[in-house]
């Protein structure tokens, strides 16, 4: 997850306007440069930047060279030698900066960086400086404020400013612990490390089945907050989303490593691996659709439900999350499961839809329900529904993928 980082992989930072606009006029400005310089050339130049053509020799004692101490090496020289050279002339600067820039530089020209990720690193390397910049000025105004109040206050505001700096350090800390046990949690998803296809395709159904045991608990969360329309599980519940997304754009990626492990086998079943990367992420999107149509009803004080609504998303809950619990258990424990009554919750759910659909169209025509109410209950029902054909659809794909032994049980919930 860091900016010098070669292969892919989730990004730590985001895209921001401002590093889509640099992109864009360095894209634009390079496009420009290609076009007059001539073919050869460039042909030759791209030769040199193939990574696959290079077949590193071993040292002495057989290993490969490493090209992060490679790297690592080429820092250390011209950062010393910059920093060296703007002190003999006595200019004022930052080590941290100049090493920091050597870094991003070396990334930058061996191809670290590529068009997939070029405006995720320069949103970090602007997130970075500008840092730098605001730390000092926040600091500086902080200690004006600080020494004014303390010079006003005296012992007062001393021992209240003690107060509110302890407060504020258990604070950061809290959230630093949460943000690391979120980090070690999307390494632990990762198959970085992973060589074996038999290992990756395990390790891709215990994250699925993570994912829709996580989805199934959230969305039963969501439900109860709408019933009772409390704002605030809704808020958390939102805040959640961001994970469930983060993990279904690392498992994704996880099925792709698995497909370049399993690249040289069978093609029919590599063929299935590829087909859940659209059902996690149809998944992944109505669930984030569901709880943010319902978040921003509530958080702009719209009229929550009526009575028969409720009971009808009550019946709504408990299939989707049914259904998406069975499954998770299945690819967990890679054990049988009653297929047929898994199926048979997702036809009940799209029954149910069917039904309720035609009593909001009733509801609507009797003016009992507003506008805003109907279009949130569809969407709500409409996602619920596509979330159970994506999860039927995981289900036939792993179900064929499955080694059972004769002895296994089959599981039933």
């Amino acid at each position: 997850m860091t900016l010098g980082r070669q292969d892919e992989g989730v990004e730590r930072f985001g895209s921001s306007a401002l590093s889509r606009i640099i992109v864009r006029m360095f894209y634009s400005l390079f496009e420009i440069i290609k076009r007059i310089i001539p073919i050869p050339l460039r042909r030759a130049i791209s030769d040199r930047l193939d990574p696959s053509s290079y077949v590193s020799t071993p040292s002495i004692d057989g290993k490969s060279p490493s090209f992060d101490l490679l790297r690592a090496s080429v820092n250390l020289i011209v950062a010393s030698a910059v920093v060296s050279f703007a002190t003999s002339l006595k200019l004022p600067l930052s080590t941290t900066y100049v090493t920091f820039m050597v870094a991003m530089g070396t990334s930058f020209s061996d191809q670290a960086w590529g068009r997939e990720s070029a405006v995720y690193r320069v949103t970090g390397v602007l997130t970075v400086i500008g840092g730098w910049f605001f730390t000092a000025v926040i600091a500086f105004t902080v200690s004006f404020i600080f020494a004014l109040i303390i010079y006003i206050l005296k012992l007062t505001a001393i021992i209240g400013l003690l107060i509110l700096a302890c407060f504020f350090i258990l604070k950061s800390y809290r959230y630093h612990f949460k943000k690391q046990e979120e980090t070690r949690t999307i390494e632990a998803f990762s198959l970085k490390n992973v060589t074996n296809a038999e290992t990756a395709i395990q390790t891709d159904f215990e994250q699925t089945g993570l994912f829709l045991k996580e989805v199934s608990d959230t969305l039963g969360i969501c439900f109860e907050a709408v019933f009772s329309e409390d704002r605030q599980r809704l808020k958390d519940i939102k805040i959640e989303t961001e994970k469930i997304q983060t993990w279904a754009n690392v498992i994704v990626a996880n099925i792709f490593k698995t497909l370049f492990l399993l690249h040289k086998e069978d093609i029919r079943n590599t063929q299935k691996y590829s087909h859940t990367i659209r059902s996690l992420q149809a998944i992944a999107e109505s669930h984030r659709d569901i709880i943010m149509r319902i978040y921003e009803h509530f958080e702009n004080y719209h009229a929550g439900f009526i009575n028969i609504q409720k009971e009808e998303l009550r019946k709504v809950k408990t299939h989707i999350t049914r259904l998406l619990w069975n499954t998770s258990i299945m690819l967990l424990f890679r054990k049988k499961v009653d297929y047929d009554y898994i199926r048979n919750q997702k036809r009940k759910l799209t029954k149910l839809v069917d039904e309720f659909d035609k009593n909001q169209i009733k509801r609507i025509q009797n003016a009992e329900s507003k506008t805003r109410l109907s279009i949130l209950f569809y969407g709500i029902l409409e996602n619920s529904v596509e979330i159970a054909e994506q999860t039927q659809n995981l289900l036939d794909i792993f179900q064929e993928s499955f080694q059972l032994m004769p002895n296994e049980k089959k599981c039933e919930f």
